[in-house]
């Protein structure tokens, strides 16, 4: 707050702030609010691609607004046409909306720029396969597993390849078989994580995070054990 005070164009502290009340104070409204804000002041493209995109991803996958989240999106590519999680995102909802050759296009710019991210890797494996591009579609699988052995939606991508297009249904159900294995360990954990939070919630007043302030003299001061009640007032500083 002090820095956006002397500097109300200050993207990074636009952007800090923005997480603040996503990840901790859980107001989506607000951290959507922060994270535009930082997409439209400053001067730095990737700052503001970032701010934009975070705001798009709430819209999104949040609020369900598939429209302003494409208004978003696009604006960021344009701020920075390198910015790879806006490409990957955009080539997304292109694929849900049918339109599978700006959604190509797309796929295919992001894995230029990065081709080590297995997740947009592995959608353009699925969209080859649906676009009958088998021997791209292949080597897509084959890199995403590379990359992330235990990825369970290109795992079940390339057993339905094997089986449907390879003729190789034996390892096609080692596969889905595996897949399954690693869905359930997944749900596991998932559920294990919720419990645990549970009972944090039933048996503290305070979550532990860490939260950096500074003094008067701008010296840090951490904490690691915040009252929830308390959380509103750090993050908006009052």
């Amino acid at each position: 707050k002090r820095a956006l005070a002397v500097e109300p164009n200050n993207q990074r502290a636009l952007m800090a702030r923005g997480r603040i009340f996503e990840e901790e104070v859980l107001d989506l409204d607000a951290a959507q609010d922060f994270y535009t804000q930082a997409g439209l002041r400053g001067h730095d493209p990737r700052l503001s691609a970032d701010g934009l995109f975070r705001a798009g991803i709430l819209q999104w996958k949040s609020f369900n607004d598939t429209g302003r989240a494409y208004g978003l999106f696009s604006r960021a590519a344009k701020v920075d046409p390198t910015h790879t999680n806006c490409l990957h995102a955009l080539a997304a909802m292109e694929a849900q909306n049918g339109d599978v050759e700006t959604a190509l296009s797309l796929y295919q710019r992001a894995v230029l720029l990065l081709p080590t991210n297995a997740d947009t890797v592995g959608e353009l494996a699925d969209l080859y396969q649906s676009l009958g591009k088998i021997e791209l579609s292949e080597s897509a699988y084959l890199a995403t597993l590379s990359l992330r052995p235990t990825d369970i939606d290109a795992m079940k991508g390339y057993a339905h390849l094997l089986q449907h297009h390879r003729g190789r249904a034996g390892i096609a159900a080692q596969l889905f078989s595996q897949s399954k294995i690693l869905e359930q360990e997944q749900k596991t954990r998932e559920d294990l994580e919720a419990s645990k939070y549970e009972d944090m919630l039933n048996d503290n007043s305070s979550v532990p995070v860490t939260f950096v302030q500074q003094d008067e003299n701008g010296r840090e001061i951490r904490s690691t054990d915040i009252a929830f009640e308390d959380l509103d007032k750090i993050a908006s500083g009052k």
